[in-house]
């Protein structure tokens, strides 16, 4: 489909790529007001218990944001999560090198 008389052409492969971008981006929002502000907003308040701390805290450290509180607090979760696992498929791995030798045929 041609548009005016400026030659740009539409095909169905940009549209699909900009309604991915939009549902995209309003997934992040969705997700970042959702799941990650009151996640964020529990910690600080939780670990701090005063309102000018948990607002000096958020402003230095959290770019004055539940929001990013609260990804960096589940970000870190997955992270500790992801190295327990490959920290004992590791130490599973050597054990069975040792057990089990690889022999010849």
């Amino acid at each position: 489909m041609i548009i005016g008389n400026t030659g740009f052409q539409l095909s169905e492969k940009n549209n699909l790529c900009c309604i991915r971008k939009t549902i995209l981006v309003f997934w992040q929002d969705v997700s970042q007001k959702l799941i990650f502000f009151p996640i964020g907003f529990l910690y600080l308040w939780i670990r701090y218990r005063n309102s000018e701390k948990v607002a000096e805290i958020k402003r230095e450290h959290y770019e004055n944001s539940y929001s990013v509180a609260g990804s960096i607090l589940v970000l870190s979760g997955f992270g500790v999560v992801l190295f327990v696992l490959l920290s004992g498929f590791l130490i599973a791995a050597i054990y069975a090198l040792f057990k089990h030798p690889p022999t010849a045929y």
